[in-house]
């Protein structure tokens, strides 16, 4: 991969990075409609990159890494 296509590769994970923190309810309801009613969205979620970054520092899945981790409260309460 060139050092172009490389930089681009990274400014479209960034932006997308930033639309999902901006627009997470509407991302879990359209993707996950499940999942969506099962969340509590009175509760604040919360993202985790830091303590995901920390976990899996050295751990990769074929060629990608897991980089987005957010913590939500269900209805049930957990």
């Amino acid at each position: 991969m060139s050092d172009v296509e490389e930089k681009q590769k990274s400014s479209q994970d960034t932006a997308w990075k930033d639309i999902l923190e901006t627009l997470f309810p509407d991302f879990v309801c359209y993707c996950f409609p499940e999942l969506y009613e099962q969340i509590n969205w009175e509760e604040r979620w919360e993202f985790l990159d830091k303590e995901l970054h920390a976990m899996t520092k050295d751990s990769m899945v074929g060629n990608r890494f897991v980089d987005k981790l957010i913590r939500v409260k269900l209805k049930n309460g957990e």
